[in-house]
């Protein structure tokens, strides 16, 4: 035999191809393969004895198989056969001999038999192949089944109509003497109205028996008290005759028991030490005494009787039993049956309510709590957690002790639950910090519940103790050398400080040298909290204090900085170190955006955006080997005449080979580094450079990138590099320039006549927000512009359609100067570059522009882009103020003030750009100012009339009348203008000829007078 290979998945096995006998069902068939053995069967059944025995008919194969095999199948049986085939039905060579045997008998109590015949067929390989005819003799003279006889009541009520009560159910056995059982169907036409027989599980009977449970239905046929109805249920069990069950019905009248009380009621507690009960008097309307039996099986498990059967009158006694204890607390109910001969059942209604005992309050935790408090660290708090033990508990707290515990005024009285009541208590912090080392204060916190009044007292302790102080960093992480006699400020961070006039307690910062720390006179520590000190750094002397290696003329090195808590004896051992490097190579202490200032918090980092302007904080920076920029000098970065770039590189040094370069490179975090760009920058002095952000970094947006600053000359080995200094890149880093140095107070913010908006030339609100002023704020860190364009043709002066592209506009560069340079890193822009009506890179897109707000409320952005003639990165963005009345805003103090504004105010301006907000503590002042409108006629002439028709200053937007006055300049002579109306009339004289620039000034008549001025020009001919 030929094996092949079956392949499945990854697997790979051996496949026997097994040689099986085929049967075609062609026209022209194989002769039979099959015999049977016997030819013919004989069966036989009784409806009351079952069927009789069973023949066994065993079939084999004609011819000897060697190899082969016959799968042997039994077509349909029916006429009530059952056939139970051998498994598997396959003849082969080892079992041809003795054949496959299939038992054949007839379905238990005869069920689908009929006397006659029937014939059997075997088929191998799905042919029929030989049939045995089955001879069959059924006996039906009688059903198999018994059924025991049922009994239903119904009591009749009086009444028009008549109320019908079913009683109880009653179940009729259904057994069979047949072997093997009898199947049978109930006969639904032979159940009267009156009657319920739910559908049963139950097909078959047998001698063990079955139950259908059948019970009467309202208004139980109507029948009249007294009467007894009868009727028959049938069975079907062909081929036997019907099987018959006999059904009762009594109608009896009602009963005439009387209980006292009618509905009786136990009331039990959990717990309690006995049980509860009830007396019922039982007793009958009628003069003679009523026998009567209760149904126990109407008893509930919680329920128990004194007596079960008795003779009116008769006291009973309900009592509860142990399933009282063990359920759930509520409300239970039971219908009890009391039976009396000849009447309907009587119905005691029973109740029981089931509490659990009286309440208790408990502490989860305990009435003893205790925690240890290390100095320095935050005061911890704690939950008391109550629960009661049952219903719900009022109680009340109060709190006493050295200790202080404080519970809020929401949690001193209130109702404890089943389920946990946190109350949070926390501790006065001063009390902790008064308690000596070591010791224990102690507080109580004393709950009051229940009737009568209960207390529970919880004690809680605490025991103070030093923590052990642990260093996670020094900021800046690096000093330069420097001369004897300067200091530096250094700031730790670590856990566990501990500040205290005491030596003994307070923490120690010195230096470690051969794992011990020395404490250092050059060194001052001050403990601000118990994460920060504040370290004083005096430079000695060269040579005075080797553990401080200043000296310029040397290369610096590491020093180890130590900490450790005394806990009232000196220590040695630094529980935290931290290295703090001195170098004569550049150091970067802090990078902040170059308007805002704002330092950031370790480990956070600085933000940086494509062209923003950044300062640079630290040592070094153009000072090497003791030479190099002197003390104040200021290196200033000078654009190229030509491209108008700014540098590169500055330098404190003359031309030549050993000029030495003070360059800042942006790079990757690789190893080795890659170069992204080199910056240019504005100035420097030795501790601080001003640069343009280079528009590469955007590249590496959301991601953190390092800055290097440099110092020297080639070769490489003379150049002095800081250490980098990683920044965080974001898509914009808004800052708005002010008035000041620090990024604070008010902000850089014009009118559109270009005046400085400030105290006494306040921007105008007016109550219409489309009329309040427009001002200009000069801001940087903005990103990159995104506007589109072309500067090869012209355009309309409208912000943002009119804004060219920044690739547009380096592209006109390169074509006017020849340069072919890639990007405008530090480029003035020009604006005579720009095409007519066309304006500077811009912000266009809704996600660019930034959203301002004056005061807390919006403003109007009318224009977001670069300036012309200043350096790239300097944003102009003109908003026009809110309304005075646009709703509350908020003062530079933090004052709410309802609108509408009424005088001067000096408010916060806050610009939000890519979802990032400019500093806090930038303000513009602003007042509230009446609209007025100039006159049209503008122009007249010596000796005549000034035209009556627009010659009127008119004020709005304020509480009328309105008063007009002249404030600056004066009117041609011969002119007058009227204090009421606005009006300017008269007749100009003939010297009065000229151009006169006029500004007057409306008031109005509110409480609080708001004012308004308006400048324009009058000529007379």
């Amino acid at each position: 035999m030929r094996l092949s290979t079956l392949r499945t998945g990854h697997f790979a096995m051996p496949l026997r191809i097994a040689a099986v006998i085929v049967l075609c069902s062609c026209a022209a068939r194989a002769a039979t393969l099959l015999t049977a053995t016997p030819a013919s069967a004989a069966l036989t059944c009784n409806t009351l004895t079952g069927p009789g025995p069973a023949a066994t008919i065993v079939v084999k194969s004609v011819a000897p198989l060697t190899n082969g095999a016959i799968a042997v199948a039994m077509g349909a049986s029916g006429g009530g056969l059952v056939v139970t085939p051998p498994s598997p039905a396959l003849l082969n060579s080892s079992n041809q001999s003795q054949g496959l045997a299939f038992t054949v008998k007839l379905a238990a109590g005869c069920s689908g038999a009929v006397t006659g015949a029937a014939t059997l067929r075997f088929y191998a390989g799905g042919v029929a192949d030989i049939a045995v005819p089955v001879s069959v003799t059924v006996t039906a003279t009688a059903s198999a089944l018994a059924a025991s006889p049922v009994e239903l009541t119904c009591t009749r009520n009086a009444g028009s109509p008549p109320i019908f009560i079913p009683g109880p159910a009653q179940a009729a056995l259904l057994t069979s003497v047949a072997p093997g059982g009898t199947p049978f169907t109930v006969d639904a036409a032979t159940i009267p109205a009156w009657l319920a027989l739910p559908p049963t599980t139950a097909s078959s009977a047998r001698a063990s028996g079955v139950t259908l449970v059948m019970s009467p239905v309202a208004p139980c046929g109507n029948f009249l008290a007294g009467s007894r109805n009868t009727t028959s249920i049938h069975l079907k069990n062909p081929p036997a005759p019907d099987a018959v069950i006999a059904v009762a019905l009594q109608i009896l009248g009602p009963s005439p028991l009387i209980a006292s009380p009618a509905v009786p009621s136990l009331a039990y507690t959990k717990g309690s030490a006995s049980p509860a009960f009830v007396d019922v008097a039982l007793t009958s309307s009628g003069t003679v005494p009523l026998s009567f039996a209760l149904d126990a099986a109407s008893l509930p498990s919680w329920l128990s009787v004194d007596a079960l059967s008795g003779t009116t009158p008769k006291k009973l006694r309900f009592s509860t039993t142990g399933v009282a204890e063990a359920g759930a607390q509520g409300s239970y109910s039971a219908a009890i049956r009391v039976q009396n001969s000849g009447y309907g059942d009587f119905v005691l209604p029973v109740r029981l309510t089931v509490a659990n005992p009286t309440p208790k309050l408990t502490v989860a935790e305990g009435n003893t709590r205790s925690f240890s408090w290390t100095v320095g660290q935050p005061v911890p708090a704690l939950n008391i957690t109550l629960a009661s033990s049952g219903a719900p508990i009022p109680y009340a707290i109060a709190t006493a002790g050295a200790l202080a515990p404080t519970i809020g005024s929401a949690f001193l009285k209130g109702i404890a639950y089943s389920y946990a009541t946190p109350i949070p208590v926390t501790f006065d912090g001063s009390a902790l910090q008064n308690t000596a080392l070591g010791s224990v204060v102690s507080g109580r916190v004393t709950i009051t519940w229940g009737t009568p009044a209960t207390t529970t007292v919880v004690t809680i302790s605490a025991t103070v103790q030093a923590a052990g102080a642990t260093l996670m960093a020094v900021n800046p992480p690096s000093l330069p050398t420097a001369a004897a006699g300067q200091s530096f400020i250094v700031a730790l961070t670590g856990t566990g400080f501990v500040a205290s006039t005491d030596p003994a307690q307070a923490t120690t910062v010195g230096i470690v040298s051969g794992g011990s720390l020395t404490p250092d006179p050059n060194l001052a520590a001050t403990v601000l909290n118990s994460s920060n000190i504040i370290l004083a750094i005096s430079v000695p002397t060269a040579g005075a204090d080797p553990l401080l290696p200043f000296g310029t003329s040397g290369s610096g090195g590491p020093v180890t900085l130590g900490i450790c808590n005394p806990r009232g004896a000196a220590c040695t051992t630094p529980t935290g170190t931290v290295q703090l490097l001195l170098t004569p190579n550049p150091v970067i202490q802090a990078v902040t955006n170059a308007a805002a200032f704002l330092q950031v918090a370790p480990p956070a980092l600085a933000s940086v955006a494509p062209y923003d302007m950044i300062s640079l904080f630290g040592a070094s920076f153009c000072v090497a080997g003791g030479t190099g920029c002197i003390e104040g000098q200021v290196l200033y970065g000078t654009p190229d005449p030509a491209t108008l770039r700014y540098p590169t590189a500055l330098s404190p040094d003359a031309p030549g080979g050993s000029q030495r370069l003070l360059t800042v490179t942006f790079q990757t975090h690789a190893t080795p580094p890659v170069a992204i760009a080199v910056a240019p920058l504005l100035f420097a002095t030795n501790g601080q450079i001003n640069l343009l952000v280079p528009a590469a970094v955007a590249a590496f947006n959301g991601k953190s990138i390092d800055l290097v600053v440099s110092f020297g000359h080639a070769p490489a080995g003379s150049i002095l590099s800081s250490a980098p200094f990683p920044v965080w890149v974001a898509a914009a880093d808004p800052g708005i320039f002010t008035i000041g140095t620090d990024g604070q107070g008010e902000g850089a913010i014009l009118g559109l006549d270009w005046s400085i908006i400030g105290a006494g030339n306040e921007a105008a609100m007016r109550s219409n927000p489309g009329d309040s002023d427009v001002v200009q704020i000069y801001v940087t860190g903005l990103g990159a512009p995104d506007s589109t364009a072309s500067n090869a043709a012209s355009g309309s002066g409208q912000w943002p359609a009119d804004c060219v592209s920044s690739s547009s506009y380096l592209s006109t560069l390169n074509l006017q100067t020849g340069a072919g340079l890639a990007s405008l890193d530090g480029m003035l822009l020009a604006g005579a570059l720009l095409n007519g009506n066309r304006l500077p890179p811009c912000l266009s897109s809704a996600a660019a522009i930034p959203s301002v707000t004056i005061g807390g409320q919006p403003a109007t952005v009318t224009y977001a882009g670069w300036v012309s003639d200043s350096v790239v990165g300097q944003y102009q963005v003109n908003v026009r103020l809110p309304g005075s009345a646009a709703g509350t805003f908020t003062s530079a103090s933090g004052q709410a003030l309802t609108p509408p504004l009424t005088g001067a105010v000096q408010l916060p301006v806050v610009i939000t750009a890519r979802g990032i907000a400019s500093q806090p503590g930038v303000t513009i002042w602003v007042a509230p100012r009446l609209r007025l409108t100039a006159p049209t006629a503008l122009q007249g002439t010596a000796g005549v009339a000034w035209p009556a028709s627009g010659s009127q200053v008119k004020a709005s937007q304020g509480a009328a009348p309105y008063q007009y006055a002249v404030t600056r300049g004066s009117l041609p002579a011969g002119l007058t203008l009227d204090p009421a109306s606005g009006a300017i009339s008269g007749i100009p004289t003939a010297a009065a000829k000229g151009t006169y620039s006029i500004t007057i000034t409306a008031n109005d008549a509110a409480a609080n007078p708001l004012s308004g001025s308006l400048t324009f020009t009058l000529s007379v001919n």
